[in-house]
């Protein structure tokens, strides 16, 4: 909760319960935490050693989605 707490406030994103176009998925991938963008509810765009891929959600350990909530508030902004 309090790793949720900070991204939402700090980083103008938050926590979704089911993945939609546009959103960020937060994964592991070959052991390594990894971020990818729903490009639909079953589809994720994510960039690995080899180049970008595209692969089906399901085939991913998924950690949680996420979703902007203010593109204008950014931490750069509140610097």
């Amino acid at each position: 909760d309090k790793l949720n707490d900070y991204i939402s406030t700090g980083l103008n994103v938050r926590r979704i319960d089911r993945p939609h176009a546009g959103c960020l998925a937060e994964m592991e991938y070959n052991g390594h935490l990894h971020i990818g963008y729903m490009i639909d509810r079953d589809t994720v765009l994510h960039t690995t050693s080899h180049g970008v891929h595209t692969a089906g959600i399901s085939l991913m350990r998924v950690c949680g989605f996420y979703e902007v909530t203010d593109e204008n508030n950014s931490l750069q902004k509140n610097k």
